[in-house]
């Protein structure tokens, strides 16, 4: 898709993540066209039993933009999403996304918390590890426990699974299982750290993708340790972390995590319908 090849440098996920998207029956995708030409797409992808709207793929082509494209593009969605039901719609994007970001805006969603995400390549030459905590593969089950006892691991009770983010209920842990693994930390016998991981196939290799929430540095350096080794194990091609904004300052006292590729900052906004 021509749109697709002249965003983000020719990197654009989209063009690998369309069959994902065209084969789901939950997702709703939607295109302008000019003499034959897709110039905009978007779509909105039914999640928690039809409960959220995910919007996402939000793309204009560089020859059509500032037209309006974007909004009239999102205000379809808001449109499509009530007609089906959808009681929410929310939305991740990168701070440095200032169209998506004027658009949420726009629309008057909130701001519910912001992530870091970072990704790291070369993984074999990394000779570090860090086991300050006892971190093991929990089951749904126990992670319903952890948060039952400890919920301010979570922020705001939502979980965040890649570019989705899922309530933190039942349905929620169970729908994450069938896709990714879940570990947890603890000291003492008291969970300080709840994280979860997988496989994630992209354009240049497969990629380790985990998500980290931590009580404290310590909880959060020894889940990473973790999942770095999950990463390594299986010959991923790289590492991509997500955590909580307070664990930045850890970069800079970590030689690998100093030295990583590429880093983005993650808004979760939301708006109810």
């Amino acid at each position: 898709m021509e749109i697709a090849r002249k965003t983000w440098s020719g990197h654009d996920h989209l063009q690998y993540a369309l069959d994902e998207w065209t084969s789901n029956p939950q997702s709703h995708l939607f295109v302008i066209e000019s003499e034959g030409r897709t110039i905009a797409f978007a779509g909105v992808k039914l999640i928690e039993s039809g409960k959220t709207g995910w919007m996402e793929g939000l793309r204009v082509h560089p020859d059509h933009r500032r037209k309006g494209l974007g909004w009239l593009m999102t205000e379809h969605l808001v449109q499509a999403s009530r007609e089906m039901g959808v009681k929410r719609l929310r939305l991740t994007t990168a701070t440095i996304n200032e169209a998506p970001m004027r658009i949420a805006e726009r629309l008057g969603m909130e701001q519910l918390f912001q992530l870091n995400t970072f990704w790291k390549e070369a993984l074999r030459r990394i000779k570090w590890s860090d086991t300050s905590i006892q971190v093991e593969e929990s089951t749904t089950g126990q992670v319903m426990e952890v948060l039952s006892s400890e919920p301010s691991l979570l922020p705001r009770g939502i979980i965040v699974h890649h570019w989705y983010a899922f309530d933190a209920t039942e349905r929620g842990i169970q729908k994450i299982g069938e896709f990714a693994k879940y570990w947890i930390g603890r000291r003492n016998g008291q969970p300080v750290s709840l994280s979860l991981g997988f496989k994630h196939d992209t354009a240049v290799g497969t990629e380790w993708c985990c998500t980290i929430y931590a009580a404290n540095a310590e909880a959060f350096l020894s889940a990473l340790s973790v999942h770095l080794d999950m990463a390594k194990s299986l010959s991923m091609s790289a590492l991509m972390c997500v955590h909580q904004p307070e664990f930045e300052n850890l970069y800079a006292k970590v030689k690998w995590l100093n030295e990583r590729d590429h880093e983005i900052r993650l808004v979760l906004f939301e708006k109810c319908l």
